[in-house]
């Protein structure tokens, strides 16, 4: 009985169908454990390897988080390391990147495409989070924007170490994995 249930509670959700915009949380996910640097063999972190990124708007700003396996104290990031977030609205890629200098430097930077964003760092749970006025954003002047073509990197120095991409789309202030204002 209880197989047969399932079954017919199966076959009504795709009777059902999902909302054209419905998300499926995380936006991007990516495999564990295939963060490493691609030129030089054997040089791998948890701090390269990418789990997850999400993205929202709000009436007043934009949210990404990226979220990777660990940010450890790890000696390999005196390398000096980037992460990024790029997505394209109307055919114009944006990107929000953290960055780790060389060095002993242990201070994380934020970055966006067009000027200043509000950045943070979750050292402990391995996320970056960036904020981003709704005005630096001038595609966003004309409602109900797609933001498509997610995807997020990272590397060790100017090497290459992983890469996620999503195909799904959002579509500018609809409900989301994350929250933005």
């Amino acid at each position: 009985m209880h197989r047969i249930l399932c079954v017919l509670a199966a076959v009504a959700a795709l009777a059902l169908g999902t909302p054209a915009n419905a998300l499926t949380c995380p936006m991007l996910t990516d495999n564990l454990g295939d963060g490493r640097a691609t030129v030089v063999l054997g040089v791998e972190s948890d701090a390269l390897d990418i789990v997850s990124a999400d993205l929202a708007s709000g009436a007043t700003t934009v949210s990404v988080v990226l979220r990777v396996a660990a940010l450890p104290d790890d000696p390999i990031l005196r390398l000096g390391v980037t992460w990024a977030v790029t997505w394209q609205i109307d055919g114009t890629a944006l990107t929000v990147e953290a960055r780790r200098p060389p060095g002993g430097n242990a201070a994380y930077s934020g970055a966006f495409s067009y000027g200043p964003v509000a950045f943070a760092v979750d050292v402990a749970g391995g996320t970056f989070t960036w904020t981003i006025d709704r005005a630096a954003i001038p595609q966003l002047d004309t409602p109900r924007r797609k933001f498509m073509y997610l995807s997020a990197t990272t590397k060790l120095s100017w090497q290459p170490a992983d890469m996620g991409w999503s195909a799904q789309t959002y579509v500018d202030r609809d409900p989301a994995c994350i929250t933005a204002a």
